[in-house]
């Protein structure tokens, strides 16, 4: 049965690798996009919980898997955009301070030894809110100008949010 859980585990990591590792790419050159400043990005953070704000260092604790319930014990379910996106390229940048291929490898090697549970990764902010707004717990991270009926938490001490 380990041995069977193992192959599960392993088939599904390299899925997620193959899923996470896409890259976006013009012609025969692949572009990577990256922000360069606070002042490029506009991005807010949605929820389905009872937190209505949070400290830069309380969302980059929930947003690293580090903390993994709400105050609650609700069980957090974190959605992002995918790393070929320009949302998820910004959220990437500026919540995790990594590029988008050092965002999909530090979350593969955090499921891989079992500390924590799998981001759900998304190709439209509509698909994102969607999972937010069925998913109890969850949060994620969407562009500024996204017109959201979701809850947006408010981000103290993180310019932009």
């Amino acid at each position: 049965m380990k041995v069977y859980n193992y192959i599960i585990r392993l088939a599904f990591f390299l899925a997620i690798g193959l899923v996470l590792t896409s890259s976006i790419v013009e012609g025969d050159k692949e572009v990577s996009k990256s922000v360069s400043t606070t002042d490029d990005v506009v991005l807010k953070v949605i929820t389905n919980s009872p937190t209505t704000a949070l400290s830069a260092k309380a969302l980059k604790s929930i947003m690293r898997g580090e903390q993994q319930q709400w105050s609650d014990g609700t069980t957090i379910k974190i959605g992002l955009m995918k790393t070929n996106t320009e949302v998820g390229s910004q959220t990437a940048s500026y919540i995790y301070r990594m590029t988008s291929q050092g965002l999909n490898k530090y979350w593969l090697g955090l499921v891989f030894q079992g500390r924590a549970i799998a981001p759900q990764f998304f190709s439209s902010e509509q698909q994102l809110q969607e999972f937010i707004k069925s998913t109890p717990g969850a949060i994620g991270v969407v562009s500024h100008s996204f017109e959201t009926s979701q809850k947006v938490v408010k981000i103290e001490g993180l310019p932009g949010f």
